[in-house]
Parts: structure tokens; sequence; C-alpha cells
């Protein structure tokens, strides 16, 4: 099942992209009043540019954490089955932290 959702995670990340694009416009608005700056111009300066891409990269994860998850939740609602992990499946850091008789 998780196969068919393939197309629609693709599709989701048409999505985010436009998305936080507009977020990322409307929020450098209002921090900065002035259009985003380009890393090619030699007047812009380093911290304008800098600022501009960690903040354009905390939109976009946080963009695509909300429409992945928002997708494959409408796609267990249509389908029944969840298409990611489930926390059973997962290996690893959780089964010591549960196993750490310190815990």
């Amino acid at each position: 099942m998780a196969l068919l959702f393939k197309p629609i995670g693709l599709a989701t990340g048409l999505v985010t992209r436009s998305v936080s694009t507009k977020i990322m416009d409307r929020v450098w608005q209002r921090v900065d009043g002035n259009p985003l700056p380009d890393e090619d111009v030699r007047e812009e300066t380093l911290g304008r540019i800098v600022a501009a891409n960690v903040l354009q990269s905390v939109i976009f994860a946080a963009t695509t954490a909300v429409v992945t998850r928002y997708s494959m939740h409408v796609y267990e609602h249509l389908t029944g089955s969840w298409p990611g992990k489930h926390l059973a499946d997962i290996e690893g850091p959780v089964d010591a932290v549960a196993n750490d008789p310190r815990a």
C-alpha cells in the first residue's frame, strides 16, 4: 500500500514548495521589508543572505512536515492503511531507551 502513496508524495512535494515560497515571501516582508536577497548580487550583505536562507530552510522543513503528515492521514482515511512506519517497526534508539533500567 505504501507504494500507492508515492505519487501522492510527489504531488505533495509540489504543493509544499508552492506553499513554502508564499509563506517565506510574506514572512521576509515582515522581517526585512525588502525583497529576498540574491546571493549573486555583490552589494547584498552576508548577514541578510544567511538570515534569509536559514529562515527559508526552517519554513520549508516545517511546511514539508505538516503537508506530508496531513497527506498521510488523508491516505489512511481513504485506504485504511498507514503509508509510513509504525513505532513498533522502528529499531534502535527507541528500543535502547525502553530497555534502559535508569529510565
